[in-house]
């Protein structure tokens, strides 16, 4: 896949159903847009891309949710055209993960996934209209924005997440619960040691196919000494901090988060030193897994984007 500016990799633009009135809106909006610094870059896009003029005719005629996203913020298409879009879009959810763990605000976190969803919708329809990714990497794409769930451990969500575990331990009681992102967070907020979560404020749970990432800001001053080696002098009393990693039960009593990624302020910790810095800085055991604590009830876990499955019992004895 090409690793350059959108703008370069646009081939294709749609066929106009109303070519005059679709290139007289987009002059006009470049024209009221001219004396801007977007309006500017804009106009040296479309100059040495002629497709993107196309392109830009083509959604202004045939998609008024994307003409909207794409001519309301000028500044936001020009960042977008001139990114590489495969490393905008991680750059995008990154940036977007690690503000919604610094903020304590769930209205706010909700607005920031919410813009962050129709800033890749855009980059998305960019890159697929005008011929830029293949379909299975607008496929990848489309799944990887839709399947962005993040949750945090609300009061209420810590009262619905233990209703919903405690009918496991009852006989009659069902074979599975399932866990919204909210109730997830609640789950490891409480699951994890004190000693640990004290460390830690703004928890939040991103849910993604198999694997459970945790947004936080981490108070680096409460980390024993020489934990972050050589990157100490890299960063602030607090920082934002996201761990990835897969959930097992390891025994009654005992879910195990296992952590292979670990980046701080989008700073990735070196995977050969991701054990060591998750056992001191999240009470790991020596393989880099987090002990949580879980009902005993739960025999066997599944992460899927949309909720977390509790089996009473492991899913190869049903």
């Amino acid at each position: 896949m090409n690793s350059s500016p959108l703008a370069a990799q646009i081939r294709t633009a749609p066929q106009l159903g109303a070519p005059q009135q679709a290139r007289t809106r987009v002059r006009e909006w470049l024209d009221a847009n001219a004396k801007t610094a977007a309006g500017d870059g804009l106009n040296q896009l479309v100059a040495t891309h002629p497709s993107l003029r196309a392109l830009i005719g083509g959604i202004a005629d045939g998609s008024p949710y994307l003409w909207e996203l794409a001519s309301s913020e000028p500044e936001r298409l020009v960042a977008l055209l001139q990114a590489d879009p495969q490393q905008h879009l991680a750059a995008l959810r990154a940036k977007t993960f690690d503000a919604v763990a610094a903020t304590q605000d769930e209205a706010e976190a909700m607005r920031l996934l919410r813009r962050m969803k129709a800033e890749a919708a855009l980059l998305i329809a960019l890159a697929d209209i005008g011929g830029a990714w293949p379909v299975m990497r607008i496929t990848q794409a489309l799944t990887e924005v839709a399947d962005t769930a993040v949750g945090a451990p609300t009061p209420s969500a810590v009262a619905s997440g233990k209703a919903k575990v405690g009918t496991l331990g009852r006989a009659a009681g069902p074979d599975s619960v399932v866990l919204t992102p909210n109730e997830m967070a609640s789950l490891i907020g409480g699951g994890i040691d004190w000693s640990v979560r004290k460390m830690y404020d703004s928890l939040r749970v991103e849910l993604q196919e198999g694997k459970v990432v945790i947004h936080a800001r981490l108070d680096t001053r409460a980390l024993p000494p020489g934990t972050l080696g050589p990157f100490a002098g890299m960063f602030g009393e607090h920082e934002p901090l996201r761990m990835a990693g897969t959930v097992a039960i390891g025994r009654p009593g005992t879910a195990l988060y296992d952590v292979t990624d670990i980046s701080l302020r989008g700073i990735e910790i070196p995977s050969p030193v991701v054990s060591t810095i998750a056992k001191q800085m999240a009470g790991a055991t020596s393989d880099g897994k987090i002990p949580l604590k879980v009902d005993p009830a739960v025999s066997d876990v599944a992460v899927h984007p949309t909720g977390v499955v509790l089996y009473k019992r492991r899913r190869a004895e049903r």
